[in-house]
């Protein structure tokens, strides 16, 4: 069999067999960014909220993020998200057994950046970049929790933390319920979560700007910096922290007719925030038509042409676009070329198919034949002296 294998590639030109590898270099290569793509498109927590939402596929998330002149404030989302429901309730009826339960099929949450200061009995930490979020922002985040629970939204004396400002703070992750001190005003830990390795996440945080430590314990003192990112209820951070006291982003997850439903009913009701907003679609930002226009604005989107505030995790998932885009246009090369590929070797085998395949039948047939003959020459053989 080997042996006529080997036939059968000499009869082939050194062009067939080169193309014959191109095509299989071409389809591995498919493969494996495909994976790629699906685990990292997976691995995106942040932009996964409508698939954790509802598990029926009805679920859809959009991040809206605010730039400077927007005077956006928590009564405008709330009068938002009344009219929302309303809306709802009139498109599916009350007769649908979710209005019956249509707390079940919305959430939401809003955030702000800012700065506080942290102490303890003997250690201190100034300028923490804070976040300070509503009840259900850990429904869009779901940090990894090392100890303790999320924020949630009823306590406004408690904290989150990071588990370098815990060990830096506290020397000790067995502290929750502890004190920290913000502006003489005491804030309880209420958890502790682990910091993400992920590098675009780290330059995302901006942690080139660190915050300024003071350690104070057996009479000696040291200055130093460390990386950290706390979280506090809205409030909080509006009362105790540094900050512009501005709502920078509000996200949204619903179980609804349609993304583009959701998408009309944002555009409808905020057209008055219109020009000082942009509107993401979480739940579609990396399906293929998404990503053709991320490709086309490829030139222009590293610009900072506007004036719009991008949390951290936005200008992760932003990074991520541009990487499955090119990701996906690379894959669509490989099938394109391994397509042409392949319609040349079916011309190739059509042209030649007499001089490739009929001395092969012919071949098979007689040596049918010769078996038939030497069968019956057996048995003839056999009887013969009867």
């Amino acid at each position: 069999m080997f042996v006529k294998f080997k036939q059968k590639l000499k009869s082939l030109k050194k062009i067939y067999i080169v193309l014959g590898i191109m095509f299989f270099l071409l389809l591995i290569i498919s493969v494996v960014l495909f994976l790629y793509f699906n685990s990292t498109r997976n691995s995106l927590q942040d932009q996964l909220a409508g698939s954790r939402w509802d598990e029926d596929g009805d679920g859809y998330q959009f991040s809206i993020f605010f730039d400077t002149g927007s005077e956006i404030e928590a009564g405008f989302l709330e009068d938002f998200e009344h009219k929302y429901v309303q809306e709802l309730k009139s498109t599916i009826g009350d007769s649908d057994a979710m209005a019956d339960n249509l707390k079940e099929y919305f959430a939401s949450a809003y955030m702000m950046e800012g700065r506080m200061s942290l102490s303890t009995e003997n250690k201190s930490m100034k300028d923490v970049k804070t976040y300070g979020v509503s009840g259900d922002y850990f429904v869009f985040h779901p940090l990894k929790l090392i100890a303790g629970s999320y924020l949630n939204g009823v306590h406004e004396d408690s904290v989150l933390i990071d588990e370098d400002t815990a060990w830096t703070l506290f020397g000790s992750y067995d502290i929750i319920g502890m004190t920290i001190v913000v502006n003489d005003v005491p804030l309880f830990v209420e958890g502790i979560y682990e910091e993400s390795d992920n590098s675009y996440e780290e330059v995302a945080k901006g942690y080139n700007s660190f915050a300024n430590v003071s350690v104070e314990e057996n009479g000696s003192q040291n200055e130093g910096a460390i990386r950290s990112l706390i979280y506090v209820p809205f409030n909080t951070l509006a009362k105790l922290g540094t900050s512009n006291k501005k709502i920078a982003a509000y996200e949204f997850v619903t179980t609804a007719p349609s993304d583009y439903y959701v998408l009309k009913v944002i555009n409808d009701q905020m057209k008055s925030q219109l020009n000082h907003m942009q509107t993401i679609s979480n739940t579609t930002r990396f399906e293929t038509d998404n990503l053709i226009n991320v490709w086309k604005e490829r030139k222009y989107r590293s610009m900072h042409s506007d004036t719009t505030y991008y949390p951290y995790y936005e200008n992760v998932a932003r990074a991520y676009e541009d990487i499955l885009a090119k990701v996906m246009v690379v894959i669509f090369v490989c099938l394109v070329v391994d397509s042409v590929i392949l319609i040349i070797f079916v011309h190739y085998f059509w042209i030649n198919r007499k001089s490739l395949r009929l001395p092969v039948i012919k071949d098979k047939i007689e040596r049918r034949i010769e078996a038939m003959r030497s069968k019956g020459k057996a048995t003839k053989d056999k009887w013969k002296d009867f």
